[in-house]
């Protein structure tokens, strides 16, 4: 019979100076690799696709001094993707969790897991009528408005990409002082344009009409040996900085259109 050990641990004493300074946390929200375009909605990646997130973990993840955390929506080709660089990261740790609700982009009623509506069924099949590019292009259009009384509105979706920035940034005080996090968030090109169009200002062009396949953006998280916070967004080589009260507000969006769903 097995036999555990319940005697009460002994408290550690808790010393401020190895939680919360001279950490960083590098949020990276990728797009997945080019999929199968026999099924638009359910496609898995193809072996190009599977290839790109190899080739993306060589270039991006290649540090074995960080730590690894990878999610991705519940869709084929986005855990596929975070499957692919996961396998070839040099990182020390490396961890794939459950999928995070706010990179998905849901389609039709919520069924279980509190999950919530983001995109009805018509709008959907309206914009899965459309070229590629062009879909993107007229859902960020809406802007603050919803397309449909069930699909949330581009303001609405970016505040997903904006509380997962929110709670980092909150983390980030509890986690071991001088350490180096990467968070690799595979998710789709609606939801990622949403976030750079509403929250950073970056409109995109008739030339580049949404993220290409693998590309993606990077929200870096640093503090100081005091522990205060900077707060900037890598894309495209540039560089910007976000406002946390900005960040606070699309959070609030998105808190209240799953209310309003």
């Amino acid at each position: 019979m097995l036999k555990f050990n319940l005697a009460p641990r002994p408290e550690r004493e808790f010393n401020p100076e190895t939680k919360g300074k001279n950490v960083e946390v590098r949020l990276i929200f990728a797009r997945h690799g080019e999929k199968d375009m026999k099924d638009r909605e359910k496609g898995w990646l193809t072996e190009k696709g599977r290839q790109q997130f190899r080739d993306f973990a060589l270039e991006k993840l290649a540090d074995p001094n960080r730590n690894l955390i990878v999610y991705g929506t519940d869709v084929a080709r986005t855990i596929q993707s975070g499957l692919e660089a996961l396998g070839k990261s040099v990182a020390k740790v490396k961890v794939y969790p459950a999928p995070q609700n706010e990179l998905s982009f849901k389609i039709g009623q919520s069924m279980d897991r509190n999950e919530t509506t983001k995109v009805s069924r018509p709008f959907l099949n309206k914009l899965k009528s459309m070229p590629i590019g062009d879909n993107v292009r007229h859902y960020i259009g809406y802007r603050y408005q919803r397309p449909d009384a069930e699909s949330f509105s581009p303001q609405e979706t970016a505040g997903g990409i904006a509380k997962i920035i929110v709670g980092y940034n909150k983390k980030i005080d509890v986690m071991k002082s001088g350490s180096k996090n990467d968070v690799l968030m595979v998710s789709h090109d609606f939801v990622l344009s949403a976030f750079l169009q509403e929250v950073l200002g970056i409109e995109l062009q008739e030339s580049k009409k949404n993220m290409n396949p693998a590309e993606s953006f990077e929200v870096i998280i640093n503090t100081d040996s005091s522990g205060k916070h900077v707060l900037d967004c890598v894309y495209e080589g540039k560089r910007y900085s976000i406002p946390p009260d900005l960040l606070n507000s699309f959070a609030q969006k998105y808190e209240a259109a799953k209310e309003q769903n």
